[in-house]
């Protein structure tokens, strides 16, 4: 957190056991992320200035968390919503399309209909 980076460095790449990932509080635009990184469970990109999100986040299969509060985000990849392990995401203080707040909407009440 705090470090000022303005991306995902690329020496994360070679972090196979990263389990994980907190990278709020920077200048970084965009969420690209390796998808070979098994052990990822969490994402932390909150208040920084992302626009985009790749699709390439969904490829990551044990992810249960991924906070992207307060940036200039509109659109997530649909593919994002349906990943299995994937529990919590935080969009809050997002510019989101409508399509993007109906499949927030809509996972967020499937969670808690799995949950009860």
């Amino acid at each position: 957190n705090d470090n000022l980076f303005l991306n995902v460095p690329e020496q994360l790449a070679d972090l196979d056991s990263l389990s994980t990932l907190m990278m709020a509080d920077n200048r970084i635009t965009e969420v690209n992320l390796p998808s070979h990184l098994k052990q990822l469970k969490e994402v932390d990109f909150a208040d920084n200035q992302i626009t985009n999100v790749s699709e390439e986040i969904a490829r990551i299969e044990n992810l249960q968390k991924i906070d992207l509060h307060n940036n200039r985000i509109v659109e997530i990849p649909k593919e994002a919503f349906l990943m299995p392990a994937l529990l919590e995401i935080i969009l809050k203080g997002n510019q989101l399309s409508m399509e993007t707040l109906e499949l927030y909407e809509s996972f967020n009440t499937h969670r808690e209909v799995v949950q009860r």
